[in-house]
Order: structure tokens, then C-alpha cells, then sequence
């Protein structure tokens, strides 16, 4: 992803609210009857796309927190591997942990699709390694990513750069799906062989 020395850029804490997700205590367990649901950062796929069908389901009772997400926020992973995607489901009962960032963008000149796409980005990841901290387990600040500059584009730009990775994704999935077809298949004649 190349960008152009006269394309505007702005801090990150100047067109998105960054919210720092809820901490836990102790380890999360799935309840059945849980009313509230949890999302991970493992959630996040490399892709960038979010697993809906694996989120915890919890039904302790939370105090206040801005920690629950909204449909279009970006959820950004804070430590160890940095994968962000958006929020697409338009629920109020999803809270993120402290493994993540909350981006809620506040401004009408950049989408969330393209921040995401951005931030996964080699020039988006190189930027975040610049920015990290620890020795052992790499994390990132509030404060410092607040002053990530990500490069903005006009918003009909933005929109061909979400298309684009949008076709790579449906192009991906179709080939894996052929993928595991076929080694589905390999595997049945290998023991149909073996059975004979």
C-alpha cells in the first residue's frame, strides 16, 4: 500500500476515539445462559475478518464500561500479534477485552473498513512496530498509538482499496473451501485403498 507525499494525514487520536478494552478477572469460561459475550483478540483473523461463532459467552453482571462495542468500531489487537478488523453485527451485548483497543472513528473523511485495512497493512504494521513496548511480550500504549499518523485518502480511493481487499478475501475463502475439498477426497481414496 503506497500513498503519496501530498496525501493528508492525521493522528489516530484526532480521527478516532480509542478505547482501551475491559480487564477481567481470572479466566474467561463460555456459559450457556450468558447474556453478555465476550470478544477476543484471537477472534481477529488474520484476514481481517472477525469469527462471530467463537465468542464467550459470560453472565456475571459487569460494572459500567465503555468496553462494549458498536457496529463499525475497529478492534485493534494490543499485544503480541496486531490484527485489526470491524465490528459488523449490530448488537449491544459484545464487550471487548483488555487484549484490544476499541477504535470508533469520529470523523466522516476516513471509513472503517479502510482504517482496518490500513492497520494490517505492511505500512500500517511496520508504523505499530515502531511504537511498541516490552521486551518479551510486545504491547502497545494508549498514548502512543493515539499519535499512530495514518495516511487519508479521498473517500473514493478508500472505497476501491476495501473492494479490492474485499475480492482477495472471497478469493481466499473460495480457495480454501477447494482446498479442504481436496484433501478430503485424498484422504478418502487413501483409506478406501487401505481397507480394500
Amino acid at each position: 500500500m503506497q500513498y503519496t507525499r501530498s496525501m493528508q494525514s492525521k493522528k489516530l487520536g484526532e480521527i478516532s476515539g480509542l478505547i482501551a478494552g475491559y480487564t477481567f478477572r481470572g479466566a474467561l469460561k463460555s456459559e450457556s445462559q450468558g447474556s453478555n459475550q465476550v470478544i477476543l483478540a484471537k477472534h481477529i483473523n488474520d484476514d481481517g475478518s472477525i469469527n462471530y461463532s467463537d465468542l464467550i459467552q459470560i453472565s456475571q453482571e459487569l460494572p459500567r464500561t465503555n468496553a462494549f462495542v458498536s457496529k463499525n468500531d475497529v478492534l485493534l489487537s494490543s499485544r503480541g500479534v496486531f490484527r485489526a478488523g470491524v465490528f459488523e453485527k449490530d448488537e449491544d451485548n459484545v464487550i471487548a477485552a483488555s487484549s484490544m483497543f476499541i477504535l470508533r472513528i469520529k470523523k466522516d473523511n476516513i471509513t472503517p473498513e479502510y482504517l482496518a485495512i490500513y492497520l494490517n497493512s505492511e505500512a500500517g504494521q511496520n508504523s505499530i512496530q515502531k511504537i511498541l513496548t516490552g521486551s518479551t511480550i510486545k504491547t502497545i500504549l494508549r498514548r502512543t498509538l493515539a499519535n499512530l499518523k495514518i495516511p487519508i485518502p479521498p473517500l473514493p480511493a478508500q472505497k476501491q482499496i476495501v473492494e479490492i481487499i474485499e475480492n482477495w478475501r472471497k478469493r481466499e475463502r473460495l480457495l480454501s473451501k477447494k482446498m479442504s475439498l481436496s484433501k478430503n477426497i485424498a484422504n478418502g481414496a487413501i483409506q478406501k485403498i487401505l481397507t480394500i
